[in-house]
């Protein structure tokens, strides 16, 4: 995770993903890093700031997990850089 500073002027969350020869040949890193993708499409909007830049690293393991695992996985580790999530309207 990387903080922009406020010269940037975009201000939505951008995220990278990296796959490394040693998961696979490029369909297995592809199929990696499509469910990696959606992971991070289904958490990331839950996080702010928006002035954050982060890369995903995928391993081997990502094919083995569930789904709701991989959400989990993520969720932990945006936690552990200290994501926090967004205040939602009650009313």
């Amino acid at each position: 995770m990387r903080e922009r500073e406020a010269s940037e002027a975009e201000m939505s969350v951008r995220v990278g993903f990296t796959v490394s020869r040693k998961v696979g040949n490029a369909v297995v890193r592809n199929r990696v890093r499509r469910r990696l993708r959606e992971t991070a499409e289904t958490i990331m909007p839950k996080y702010t700031p928006g002035n954050r830049d982060y890369v995903i690293i995928g391993r081997h393991q990502a094919l083995k997990l569930s789904f709701p695992s991989l959400l989990k996985d993520l969720e932990r580790a945006l936690k552990n850089l200290g994501a926090q999530r967004k205040v939602e309207n009650e009313i």
